[in-house]
């Protein structure tokens, strides 16, 4: 229940799901804005970046679409600790991972890197969900560190912590310790008020154990056996008691007062224009993609190694009538591979760059259209090499024919189909939720494009219900191009038998009609080119709908339907309002408004309140 609580209080929790989310939540006593249009941070769990750009290069791309100044990259960079790997590419978290081959910053610096680019726009509140999880002590404490100087300084840090050290613990200046289920059983200040509170209650800390891990042994179900289940089952049951009770009575005797304070609205961003926004976009790309020289080495070798393959297997077919159905299969193969091989690695790629691109985009970085055009500019080059040397490879060891025209074709007609099949990654990636969702999906839909590929079925033998997916199938119009383009001008077993006749087999019918192979494969060219702007299309429509949207809380029903009263059971126990002391320092202030939540580290004087009922989270 942390993460949920915490979404909920950020308005990060996604709308359309099966969440039902009701109560208020209040900022400084008034109705809190959206989450998009309050001035906050929210530092998200696993952060994943471009891994090709520096620390340095991160933070200032998002300086620049934020319009901030080149000095807030440099201060924040020596306030979160980042000097020392400024110049260090970022990496991926893991060897593995999609976005990067090798490993970069730690993960510590990972959390702070998140963090200085979520601080650009100075925001009052920050939320941080686990910011600790995956790091080992030194860094954990280190990451805390950073987020208790922030809120010295006069921000609102609320965050989730599984199991703190002891040292992380004496950073709070309250807590909200929530059980099983997501329960408050405890909201106050940490430290000594909280220890004595469990004493108050029949649960002291015992000597020589330290508060985090009294607490954590209070609020968790032992189920090693029966016995102790129903023990710890009833501590946590009277505990979460007396807290909701608290809550309750808080929560009846409000006056709903507001404060003088404002509620954080965000202020207007200062938006860059559409073509400063490409040109970033632009460069950023190119930097990945350049950079990355092992990615370029694991897709090129695939490319190589294939082309090896077949060019052994069809080597120097001659023009005896049995090379006919070589040269078809072979030409069949090279469009499925080119085409599978592109597929793949944007299967695989494009999921993991979504969700970095809806997280900057959540703070209104740019907009969808020149993030892809960018894309695509920056691709394409780096994109052609790998059908090029596929097909510059198989064309000279199968012996196709040497015209220099004709290879150009047969070049050109593999790149193309590969745009395509990445055009198709887009829009599957674009719309799938994971990786593993969208590798699932895109191969299933090319095989359907390769059964009705023009080669395998003839179109005149399928079910009218499915007639149209030879129309929408790349490998078809890629095969026929090609098919077109090699057996124009051919005559097998001494002119016995010609390349237009051969093609009628296979239902490719342009040459025996008397069409020209140029005018033929230009018609088939146009039609690939459809599919390919109307996969672009798609997978821009799929971004711009599929951008997250989060729901805003509905007001807690107060009567039931015989119009009774509600009790209003809270989460969460009487809050705390922060003031400030004449000397600068922090102190309590015992009257609030609502239910507050400040799990806080630091003490500015913001309020986040929610009030709900029955199975609000």
């Amino acid at each position: 229940g942390k993460s949920t609580l915490l979404d909920a209080l950020a308005g990060r929790v996604p709308d359309g799901g099966k969440l039902h989310l009701f109560g208020d939540i209040r900022i400084n006593g008034a109705k809190a804005p959206s989450g998009e249009a309050r001035e906050q941070a929210y530092l998200v769990q696993e952060p994943t970046f471009f891994s090709q750009l520096t620390v340095r290069e991160t933070i200032t791309f998002a300086a620049k679409t934020s319009g901030v100044s080149a000095q807030i990259v440099e201060d924040l960079i020596s306030k979160l600790g980042l000097s020392q790997c400024a110049e260090s590419r970022v990496g991926a978290a893991s060897g593995n991972d999609a976005l990067g081959s090798t490993r970069g910053i730690s993960g510590g610096e990972r959390k702070r890197l998140a963090l200085a680019c979520e601080l650009l726009g100075a925001p009052h509140l920050i939320f941080a969900d686990e910011p600790t999880s995956g790091l080992d002590s030194f860094q954990a404490e280190r990451v805390m560190k950073v987020l208790r100087s922030l809120a010295d300084e006069g921000h609102t840090v609320i965050c989730t912590v599984h199991q703190p050290s002891e040292r992380i613990y004496d950073l709070f200046d309250d807590v909200l310790l929530l059980a099983e289920g997501g329960r408050a059983v405890y909201h106050g200040e940490a430290g000594d008020v909280a220890s004595a509170y469990f004493a108050e209650h029949g649960e002291p800390v015992p000597p020589h154990v330290s508060y985090p891990e009294h607490f954590l042994q209070l609020i968790t179900i032992d189920r090693s056996s029966e016995e102790d289940r129903q023990r710890t089952s009833a501590r946590v049951d009277r505990l979460a008691r007396l807290c909701a009770a608290a809550a309750s009575d808080r929560l009846s005797s409000s006056t709903g007062n507001s404060s003088a304070l404002s509620p954080l609205h965000q202020p207007p961003k200062r938006s860059i224009g559409v073509f400063a926004q490409a040109k970033l976009l632009l460069q950023r790309a190119w930097r990945q993609i350049t950079r990355d020289k092992r990615l370029f080495i694991q897709r090129m070798i695939p490319a190589v190694m294939s082309a090896l393959t077949f060019g052994w297997i069809y080597w120097r077919m001659g023009l005896a009538s049995s090379t006919i159905l070589d040269r078809m299969g072979l030409l069949q193969v090279a469009c499925i591979n080119s085409a599978m091989l592109s597929l793949v690695k944007t299967l695989y790629l494009f999921p993991v760059e979504k969700s970095v691109v809806h997280r900057e985009q959540s703070r209104g970085a740019y907009a969808t259209l020149p993030y892809l055009l960018s894309k695509l500019a920056a691709d394409l080059p780096v994109g052609a090499l790998f059908p090029t040397a596929f097909g510059s490879i198989v064309y000279k060891m199968c012996g196709l024919q040497s015209a220099p025209q004709k290879m150009l074709t047969f070049l050109s007609v593999l790149v193309l189909e590969s745009f395509t099949a990445s055009a198709m990654g887009l829009a599957v990636g674009a719309a799938a939720p994971s990786v593993a969702a969208a590798v699932s999906i895109g191969p299933n839909l090319m095989t359907l494009f390769v059964v009705f590929g023009g080669y395998y079925v003839n179109a005149a033998n399928i079910p009218w219900v499915l007639r149209w997916l030879p129309n929408v199938s790349m490998i078809r119009w890629a095969f026929q191009a090609l098919a077109l383009n090699e057996f124009d001008g051919l005559k097998f077993d001494k002119g016995a038998i010609s390349g237009a006749e051969a093609l009628t087999r296979v239902g490719i019918t342009q040459l025996a009609e008397g069409k020209s192979a140029q005018a033929a494969i230009g018609s088939v060219v146009q039609k690939q080119l459809r599919i390919l702007g109307a996969f672009y299309c798609l997978a821009y429509s799929l971004l711009v709908i599929n951008r997250p949207t989060y729901a805003e809380p509905s007001a807690p029903e107060t009567t039931s339907k015989n119009n009774a009263p509600l009790a209003v059971p809270s989460l969460l126990p009487p809050p705390t309002v922060y003031g400030e002391k004449t000397d600068g320092s922090h102190k309590r202030n015992t009257s609030a408004n609502e239910a507050a939540v400040d799990m806080l580290i630091g003490s500015a004087p913001v309020e986040a309140a929610m009030s709900q009922h029955e199975h609000a989270l």
